[in-house]
């Protein structure tokens, strides 16, 4: 626990003195002598872009990458779902074990810490079109109740009109979706003819036509 202590040590603090330095890779020593034997620890800094905590502790827990530094038999492969709770088990008995848990944490409070989430998503060109012929007012739960093979109602002139609406509102509100408005404009003069033969003329159509 000293020697943790001691390394969780920030630089500057506890003697800790820069000796090497290559890109992101910082090392340091701290002078220490113990029964009249020089024995210098040492202490590495590195930081790594672009990887997140979560895939590191996967990479060190994956047994091809731990074969560098143990043998097969104690690095041996297990189901994924033990694999996923041994791996857990062993980060939270960790921070448990250097007072970085807060107090009134649990361990499951640690495991789904991720559960309740909120992430979102840019939609896609494709994806915009896609929802053209999605019908309104369909959830995914009555969707799912639905019997399988069962065709979904064709949308009505209105509903359509309505999604292109929505969509085109959805691209002008960004910058650099003039593709998704042409793409969306192109989309509805080939299907405007299909809309108007099932759709009551206005009086506003016999003029200032295009």
């Amino acid at each position: 626990m000293e020697q943790l202590r001691y390394a969780k040590m920030g630089v500057g603090e506890g003697g800790w003195q820069l000796f090497a330095e290559d890109g992101e890779m910082k090392m340091y020593r701290r002078e220490v002598e113990e029964g009249g034997i020089v024995c210098d620890p040492l202490k590495a800094v590195h930081m790594v872009r672009g990887v997140t905590g979560r895939e590191v502790c996967h990479y060190f827990f994956s047994p091809e990458v731990r074969f560098d530094w143990e043998s097969p038999e104690t690095a041996e492969a297990g189901p994924d779902c033990a694999s996923a709770v041994h791996e857990d088990e062993d980060a939270w008995e960790h921070l448990r074990s250097v007072d970085q848990v807060p107090t009134g944490i649990s361990f499951s409070d640690y495991v789904n810490a991720d559960a309740n989430a909120v992430t979102t998503e840019v939609l896609t060109d494709a994806d915009m079109l896609r929802l053209v012929g999605s019908v309104e007012g369909v959830t995914a739960e009555d969707a799912a109740d639905d019997p399988a093979g069962a065709e979904a109602p064709v949308p009505t002139p209105g509903q359509v009109m309505d999604a292109l609406d929505l969509l085109r509102h959805f691209a002008g509100a960004h910058e650099g979706t003039e593709d998704a408005l042409d793409a969306l404009q192109t989309y509805e003069k080939s299907v405007r003819p299909l809309l108007t033969k099932r759709t009551q003329a206005k009086i506003t159509d016999f003029f200032g036509g295009k």
